[in-house]
């Protein structure tokens, strides 16, 4: 069966055995909208919006996390481990389910309902956790450690997963015609920017294109620990001591991996590229404006890059 509209297209420029067989569900080859509606009130031209809501399970980790699947089944895991807010949790349950992979996940209790349901529908042993993300973060690298599973946190934990997210700047350069000069992204630790920036780093080193775009790093004003380091002009980031939006997908406080946030930091500073922060009250309007101009229903986490 052919998958030349998913990520296996790009399989060649994958980090994977020739012989493995993808775990893929068709993710990717998302359609890039023309914004004419928000470009109006923005008053900008040539504005687009990549449509990850069109992957599998309605979010761009279907990306990352098919890669890693691959990968797991590929070494012989016994399973797979996650830690989440909602849309990692649920692609990982639903590829591992495809892979006849056991998978656990540990997510912060303040996790939504709905999505806590996806992965129960997929068969995912779920541990709610008293804290962040960051402390179920710690928990599923201890799970990953003492039952041998391949740990797919959605952060740089996993080189593999990485490798995922840079298929979003092959499609754009090639729905685009080009490299656009900005592109927005919203962020909790920053792998799907580092992902994309690297894509096209890659497309530069092949000759294919000449310039790069230039990343701007989205978070909510009551988790943005890249945003604060940015606006300060560090070289570091630190971590958020008290998460509060309702931009839970990205409400990321970086506690035991700040690292990851400098990463994400040092890629938007070697763009030439901006860290923004919106407030929630922001974030809500935006909701209803991508719904009203464009006819796309997004949750709050996305609509950051709106702003």
């Amino acid at each position: 069966i052919s998958q030349d509209k998913s990520i296996w297209r790009f399989r060649n420029l994958l980090p994977l055995l020739s012989h493995t067989p993808p775990i893929t569900m068709g993710e990717g080859g998302t359609p890039l909208l023309i914004a004419d509606g928000l470009a109006k009130i923005f008053k900008h031209k040539n504005l687009y919006i990549k449509n990850e809501t069109i992957n599998p399970t309605l979010s761009f980790k279907d990306r990352p996390v098919s890669v890693g699947v691959t990968v797991a089944k590929q070494f012989q895991f016994k399973g797979v481990v996650t830690a989440s807010t909602g849309n990692t949790g649920v692609s990982t349950a639903a590829y591992a389910a495809r892979a006849s992979l056991p998978c656990s996940i540990f997510v912060p209790k303040s996790t939504p309902k709905e999505k806590l349901s996806l992965m129960r529908a997929y068969g995912a042993i779920i541990s709610e956790v008293e804290g962040t993300f960051s402390d179920a973060y710690t928990l599923a690298a201890s799970a990953a450690n003492q039952q041998e599973l391949y740990n797919l946190t959605s952060t740089f934990l996993n080189p593999f997963a990485l490798e995922g997210d840079k298929t979003l700047a092959y499609e754009i350069y090639l729905q685009l015609g080009g490299v656009p000069n900005w592109i927005v992204i919203p962020i909790g630790a920053g792998p799907l920017l580092v992902g994309c920036y690297k894509g096209f780093k890659e497309l530069k080193m092949s000759g294919k294109i000449s310039t790069l775009p230039r990343m701007v790093g989205v978070q909510a004003r009551g988790c943005a620990p890249i945003v604060r380091a940015f606006e300060e002009g560090l070289d570091d980031v630190k971590p958020w001591v008290k998460p509060q939006t309702i931009a839970g997908g990205i409400a990321d406080p970086l506690t035991s991996y700040p690292r990851d946030g400098t990463r994400t930091l040092r890629t938007i500073y070697e763009s030439g590229g901006l860290a923004i922060g919106v407030d929630d009250n922001a974030i809500l309007e935006c909701v209803n404006l991508l719904a009203l101009k464009e006819g796309i229903l997004a949750e709050t986490a996305a609509v950051t890059s709106i702003d």
